[in-house]
């Protein structure tokens, strides 16, 4: 999977893991593996973001989730402090994404996605 979706490997030779990366990386591995497993992008993002979830339940990333907030537009308006915790604690090298939320009604909202820097 990771040969098919061009991702690279750091100065040890593994995959990337707790460094920057291009953006284009992570579209290029969920293409891979939506090709190879037979399912829509969609469907796979969907799968992966559930068990994400449930796996951080059993990290210490789980204290980080727990200030995220109880709604989609309450967590998606923390999200850059949670990556901003992240950094301090565990990657400082991190350069995350910049989101924000405006005009949130009860069924709608604008999500404003400015892409991070990778080094």
């Amino acid at each position: 999977l990771l040969q098919k979706s061009g991702w690279t490997k750091n100065h040890k030779g593994e995959p990337i893991e707790d460094e920057d990366y291009d953006e284009q990386l992570i579209f290029d591995l969920i293409a891979a593996a939506s090709e190879m497993l037979s399912i829509e992008p969609e469907s796979l993002l969907e799968t992966v973001g559930y068990y994400f979830i449930i796996h951080l339940q059993s990290t210490p990333y789980v204290k980080v989730l727990n200030i995220a907030g109880t709604s989609l537009p309450e967590m998606l308006s923390n999200v850059n402090s949670m990556h901003g915790h992240i950094k301090m604690a565990y990657f400082r090298k991190l350069s995350p994404p910049n989101i924000s939320v405006s005009h949130v009604t009860e069924d709608s909202m604008i999500v404003h996605y400015y892409p991070g820097k990778a080094s």
